[in-house]
């Protein structure tokens, strides 16, 4: 995998190296993710849902990747808050107490306020018109459930009621029920048993669950809920009830076991047995028990994230840097100090975290280091061509401690799996410019033109900026400009900057006058 053994495992990354000389990681801010539950994060994060596709899917991947418990998502998680912002309102409005219940769980989730989110106080509309019964309004056994896990990570006031409700879905053989007439099934039973366990005080009920868990699992180690004596989807009730288990401290090696032989090349999980096609909420479900961190308490919070990178720059005199994370979340710079790569990363306002020469991390991303090689830092590099556009992507032979950047250049740092080229370069350039020239006659009184000739490609706006002895004359930012007494006896300069999308923003001076007359 690695050619040219340590100097090219240089060029790579960390995770690679560590893996493959032995060496030991930094600490990560977070326990290390299953490279199982990592395989099926990243699809989720590669397979976001648009806002179009509704609130369901935003509410399940959001609660997938935060159940990783690392900030290496909060992108993909940031983009998901969008899409809770928008979808939530109209969700609640049509969906009542329950659509508010799973709302305020996936916003707890990332660390939002679910008393104020989206300009709805969730909380409250849980307990909206809250019977004496304590039966949430539209609610069965499962979304019971979710109502009280929802205000238990709100924090919020928790009627006695609600809980005495969900216990009334509970069957003499300890399993709880979608509704009070029909059989127990296991996801009802994993979110009543989230929903107590967070509660506290009924450690009776949960080991009558529990005990019905034990009972009806598979041989296999799955759990399969039926409808009208059709399976429904394994992985989906494994998934749940296992991390319910797991949340007891009960064993569920086999449960986890036969999940990860169900899970696709891809990733993601099918939503029947030994299915081929991967499914959104399998996905999700799967990861809570690959994880062993159920919908109860599932987090990363955004806020926490220090992931932030810089905003792109369009203008450079030194050396590009791009860094690469996902699809949506790059950052294109300039770095002034150039000797190694490590010196323009840091230089272009990143930060690097470095140890032994091998890059870890950048703006403190991945949260946690992939010792499996599946994704580390690639590292790149591209000239200029003669027209303005960039060369083709070569990777280094050396790390970023040994590179030496060419000025006019790109460096790239891309995470992602070996061999995948990075997919953004900066600006265009300019296969010709050409340097203004002040036009006019240099007396106080008259006015001067800059004439800034043709540039190719054209920019989509010239602008100008007038100096006088070098330094800038304030208001002179016209094509043209009108000598004024201050002038006299100074030299004049224009500087012309062109500026369009997807290309440079480069400034040339033109030569100074003679002096004013």
């Amino acid at each position: 995998m690695f050619p040219n053994s340590f100097r090219r495992s240089l060029a790579v990354g960390t995770a690679a190296v560590i893996a493959l000389f032995g060496l030991g990681p930094t600490s990560t801010a977070a326990a290390a993710v299953p490279a199982s539950a990592t395989k099926a994060a990243d699809y989720l994060s590669a397979h976001l849902p648009r806002t179009k596709d509704g609130f369901e899917k935003s509410f399940q991947t959001t609660l997938g990747l935060a159940a990783t418990g690392s900030c290496t998502y909060s992108v993909a998680l940031t983009t998901l808050r969008s899409n809770l912002e928008s979808l939530t309102p109209a969700y609640v409005k049509s969906g009542g107490a329950t659509a508010a219940a799973k709302a305020a769980i996936a916003v707890a989730s990332i660390g939002s306020d679910p008393s104020a989110f989206a300009g709805k106080d969730l909380v409250a509309a849980i307990t909206k018109d809250l019977p004496a019964s304590g039966k949430v309004v539209g609610s069965n056994g499962f979304s019971q459930a979710l109502a009280v896990i929802a205000l238990e990570r709100a924090d919020a006031d928790l009627p006695a009621s609600m809980v005495t409700n969900l216990l009334g879905y509970q069957g003499a053989d300890g399993g709880f029920a979608w509704s009070t007439t029909a059989d127990a099934d296991p996801d009802t039973t994993a979110v009543a048993i989230l929903a107590l366990q967070a509660v506290g005080g009924h450690s009776a009920e949960v080991t009558d669950a529990t005990d019905w868990a034990a009972d009806s699992q598979g041989a296999d180690g799955s759990w399969a809920a039926t409808f009208q004596g059709t399976e429904l989807s394994p992985v989906d009730s494994t998934g749940l009830l296992g991390s319910a288990l797991a949340a007891t401290g009960a064993d569920v090696t086999t449960a986890t076991s036969w999940l990860t032989g169900q899970q696709l090349d891809s990733g993601a999980f099918a939503n029947v047995r030994d299915g081929d096609t991967a499914d959104l909420m399998s996905t999700t479900d799967a990861v809570y028990l690959l994880t062993g961190s159920p919908l109860s308490t599932a987090l990363v919070d955004l806020n926490a994230c220090p992931f932030q990178l810089p905003a792109s720059t369009s203008s450079c005199t030194g050396v590009w840097v791009v860094v690469f994370r996902e699809a949506d979340d790059y950052s294109v710079r300039c770095a002034a100090q150039y000797a190694t790569g490590f010196d323009a990363l840091k230089s272009a306002g990143f930060t690097a975290g470095i140890e032994n020469d091998f890059l870890n991390r950048i703006n403190g991303y991945p949260e946690v280091i992939d010792t499996t090689w599946s994704k580390f830092w690639n590292y790149y590099h591209a000239a200029p061509n003669a027209d303005g556009t960039w060369g083709t992507w070569t990777s280094y032979d050396v790390g970023g401690a040994e590179s030496q950047p060419v000025k006019g250049s790109v460096e790239a740092w891309v995470y992602s799996a070996w061999g995948e080229d990075p997919t953004v370069q900066p600006p265009r350039g300019y296969a010709s410019t050409v340097t203004p020239k002040v036009s006019g006659t240099r007396k106080v009184g008259r006015t001067l033109t800059a004439i800034r000739g043709s540039w190719d490609p054209a920019p989509d706006t010239y602008s100008f900026r007038w100096y006088r002895n070098g330094s800038a004359i304030s208001g002179a930012t016209s094509k043209s400009y009108k000598l004024k007494k201050a002038d006299k006896g100074k030299r004049i300069s224009v500087k012309v900057t062109g500026r369009g999308a997807g290309l440079q923003t480069v400034s040339i001076y033109s030569a100074r006058t003679g002096k004013i007359k």
